[in-house]
């Protein structure tokens, strides 16, 4: 199975683990918009504050509640040498409380992408986890909606209904990019009658 089809999978959740420094804050933020793109699921972000001062531990963690929310956040210590494996998770206190079974069992969150109707067309949520400001660049192939992210790239397939529409804004709003798409009226004959979207 590739890489890409396990990262996608019902059953794959991702938690990742980082230091509470600013660098570490901004490769978390990276990754979370990375995965969210390619359809993963992140559920949680273990920080480890140890070699910070207390005041940059705490200044740390009170970021990360406001970049990375609403992702639960633990707290683990810094280890001599990068966690790999279950074993070496499972050490880790405060990440995989109740084993492997939790992360594999972890609640799915909203659906990574949707459409919704609007007054004027449609408007397609991409949930990214970005930041009011995030440089994102949009463009469009075919049936695909092109979109890169700071360390990140990658084609989204329209659903079928946005497949015979224009993209005319987008916005990010509270970690979502929202893309407005306008029908194309080449492609929707005027007498269409007004379709279902699921959400």
């Amino acid at each position: 199975m590739a890489a890409g089809e396990v990262l996608a999978a019902p059953t794959t959740s991702v938690r990742l683990v980082v230091g509470a420094d600013p660098a570490g804050l901004a490769a978390a933020r990276r990754a979370r918009t990375a995965l969210a793109l390619h359809g993963a699921v992140l559920d949680a972000v273990a920080l480890a504050p140890d070699g910070l001062d207390a005041a940059d531990a705490v200044a740390g963690v009170e970021a990360a509640r406001t970049d990375l929310a609403p992702l639960p956040l633990a707290a683990v210590p810094l280890a001599a040498a990068a966690p790999t494996g279950l074993d070496a998770l499972r050490a880790l206190p405060g990440l995989l409380p109740d084993g492997a079974a939790a992360l594999l069992a972890a609640p799915r969150g909203p659906a990574a992408s949707s459409v919704h109707r609007t007054a004027s067309g449609y408007r397609f949520d991409l949930r990214l986890g970005l930041l009011p400001g995030a440089d994102v660049e949009l463009a469009r192939r075919g049936d695909d909606l092109l979109v890169a992210v700071p360390g990140a790239r990658r084609g989204v397939r329209l659903p079928s209904v946005l497949r015979r529409c224009e993209a005319t804004a987008a916005r990010v709003r509270d970690g979502v990019l929202q893309v407005r798409f306008v029908p194309d009226r080449a492609l929707w004959p005027a007498t269409r009658t007004r379709e279902q979207v699921t959400t």
